[in-house]
């Protein structure tokens, strides 16, 4: 037995096979396949059902028709080219428009509050001392340049998903391209509240 001998030998010389069993006073065929071969299943039972329709064939004891010159043929024809990888790619971007883009622009929005509440929560008012302003023009001056920031960081995020969503023709973020720039207007002027 050559199974015994070598495993690996096995596996590579027998592609194919077939038993025939007796069942309840039946034939039961039984098509054998190697399972380290891919198209050795479709050949198996091709193998089978020639034999199976050259015996009948042969019993039938046409004249007509010899069992040579009968046989059922198989063709391979391949699918186009699939990339697993990118059945995963809508999917990452919704892990990453779910999880890293709120995360990234709750940062954001804390290191523009940071330095302001620290002022004045500790009444030292060190920034505007320094700066030689008075309140209302501290605020003001400060309101402006983040939210300048803000928007700049906004303005580019628009821009990446705009190119991301190009690239990758996802249709995440631009299917409508007014619902994108409301959100992202709208996480412009949330922290204005």
């Amino acid at each position: 037995n050559d199974s015994i001998k070598d495993l690996n030998i096995y596996r590579e010389r027998w592609l194919v096979g077939a038993s025939l069993e007796k069942y309840r006073n039946r034939n039961v065929y039984i098509a054998w396949y190697n399972g380290e071969a891919h198209h050795s299943l479709p050949i198996s039972v091709n193998i089978l059902y020639n034999a199976l329709l050259k015996k009948l064939v042969a019993e039938s004891n046409s004249s007509l028709v010899r069992p040579e010159d009968v046989g059922i043929s198989l063709h391979q024809q391949t699918f186009e080219h699939f990339n697993p990888h990118s059945a995963f790619l809508p999917f990452f971007g919704r892990v990453y428009n779910s999880i890293f883009i709120p995360f990234s622009v709750s940062f954001i929005a804390a290191f523009y509050v940071l330095f302001p509440t620290h002022e004045r929560v500790s009444k030292a008012k060190l920034l505007q001392l320094m700066t030689g302003l008075s309140i209302r023009l501290y605020w003001l001056s400060n309101f402006i340049f983040d939210y300048a920031l803000y928007l700049l960081y906004f303005s580019t995020m628009f821009f990446v998903f705009l190119i991301w969503d190009r690239v990758f023709q996802y249709g995440l973020y631009f299917s409508t391209i007014s619902s994108t720039s409301e959100s992202t207007h709208t996480f412009t002027t949330c922290p204005l509240d």
